[in-house]
């Protein structure tokens, strides 16, 4: 008896239509990186104390007579720096080169 009403209940199941939604369909997510607040967080959050650790590892060598280890480290960061900065714009400007270049 139990079986024949389990097997009626998935036939009406089975057989029931499919509800669709009613009104607009929704917009599609946006699927991607949130690059403006990883810059953000870079330029705003990360970036200051960076500058700030190396500007006391430079002060505390210069305090100490260490002028060739200075302008090294000091040297060393710019270019760092540099090489950070180049990054952040081709992340930013890499999607209108390659349109430029294929199209």
């Amino acid at each position: 008896m139990l079986t024949i009403h389990l097997a009626q209940l998935a036939q009406d199941l089975l057989a029931a239509p499919t509800p669709t939604p009613s009104g607009p369909a929704p917009a599609p997510a946006k699927v991607g990186f949130n690059f403006d607040g990883i810059g953000n967080v870079l330029k705003y959050q990360i970036g200051p104390i960076i500058l700030t650790v190396l500007g006391l590892g430079i002060a505390s060598r210069a305090a100490k007579g260490d002028w060739a280890k200075t302008l090294t480290t000091s040297a060393i960061a710019i270019v760092g720096i540099l090489f950070i900065a180049g990054g952040i714009t081709l992340m930013a400007a890499g999607p209108w080169l390659v349109n430029l270049i294929f199209n």
